[in-house]
């Protein structure tokens, strides 16, 4: 089976994960992107339409998140690997464990948003805009309902405090 990876771009294929398939991948493999992870299931868009898996398949990987490639047999029934990230966006999990809960994988720009009123935290955008630099993404905070507030710039004021 031959690959089309024109429609892949779309999906956010880019060169780095291609320079990972291997020549015998190429005509063996599927390339699939992780749409949603579900309790007992991974929904993944492919050049070919979309394919939901069992999640107990991917037990033999790492663990996966939105947005991570991984290699489908050619049946699309089962995953083969999962492909190097350019990016991840994780955080501690709440509760007292300190495991990591996976949010998004190769995200190039992560977008903030946050209303001009009394729900603008600074230290919330504070932890949001650390977030996106620790994970190598370009953080956009986009303020909203500017219109409705007697100055915004009030806020933005607040936000370049943030990065300076």
């Amino acid at each position: 089976m031959t690959q089309s990876f024109g429609s892949l771009a779309a999906l956010g294929w880019k060169p780095a994960f291609q320079q990972q398939v291997s020549p015998a991948e190429i005509t063996t493999t599927v390339p699939a992107r992780i749409t949603a992870v579900h309790k007992n299931a991974i929904v993944l868009a492919h050049d070919g339409g979309a394919v939901s898996i069992p999640r107990a398949l991917c037990n033999n990987l790492p663990p996966v998140t939105v947005g991570d490639w991984l290699l489908l047999d050619a049946t699309l029934e089962s995953p083969v690997r999962l492909l190097d990230r350019n990016s991840l966006v994780k955080r501690r999990a709440a509760g007292e464990q300190s495991d990591i809960q996976l949010i998004a994988a190769n995200v190039d720009v992560l977008l903030i948003v946050t209303s001009c009123n009394l729900d603008f935290n600074p230290a919330c955008l504070e932890r949001y805009l650390a977030l996106a630099f620790e994970s190598g993404v370009l953080p956009v905070v986009v303020l909203t309902k500017a219109d409705l507030c007697e100055d915004p710039y009030i806020y933005l004021d607040q936000l370049r405090e943030l990065h300076a």
